[in-house]
C-alpha cells in the first residue's frame, strides 16, 4: 500500500513495537517511581531518607518515560526511513498450480489412469494383507 491509503493510526504509528510501547508511555513514570521507592535495595539507596528516595523514584519514573520516548522514535525513524513510500506486495502460500480448480481443469487421461490404479492397488491391498 502507498502513503496515501494508510488509514488511521497505522499512518502515524506504523509497527506493533510501536503501539505497544505507546500504550506504555503513560504508565511508565507510575512504574519507574514505584520500582525505585518499593525496593530501594536493588538502587542501592536504603540508607538515604524517604525524601531522597521519592526524589530519585521521581528522577527514574521521569527518565523511563523518556528512554521509551527514545525507542519509539528510532523505532519509527526506522520503519518510515526502509518503507521508502513503495508499494507493500503480499504474497500467499498458496500456488495457483496446485489448487483444486487447476488439478480438476488440467487433468488428461493418464492422471486419471494413474489415480484409478493407485486406487485399485491400495484397495488390493487392503483385502490381502488387511485383517478380518
Amino acid at each position: 500500500m502507498t502513503d496515501a491509503e494508510i488509514k488511521g493510526i497505522s499512518r502515524y504509528i506504523p509497527t506493533n513495537l510501536s503501539i505497544r510501547i505507546f500504550c506504555l508511555i503513560p504508565f511508565a513514570p507510575l512504574v519507574g517511581f514505584q520500582a525505585v521507592t518499593n525496593y530501594p535495595v536493588l538502587f542501592s539507596i536504603e540508607s538515604w531518607s524517604l525524601r531522597e528516595q521519592y526524589l530519585v523514584g521521581i528522577i527514574g519514573g521521569f527518565l523511563l518515560g523518556v528512554l521509551l520516548l527514545v525507542v519509539i522514535l528510532f523505532d519509527m525513524v526506522l520503519d518510515i526511513s526502509h518503507a521508502k513510500h513503495r508499494r507493500i506486495v503480499h504474497y500467499r502460500n498458496e500456488n495457483p498450480n496446485m489448487s483444486l480448480k487447476f488439478l480438476w481443469a488440467n487433468a488428461t487421461f493418464y492422471h486419471w489412469f494413474a489415480l484409478g490404479f493407485s486406487c485399485l492397488v491400495f484397495f488390493l491391498a487392503g483385502r490381502l494383507f488387511g485383517s478380518n
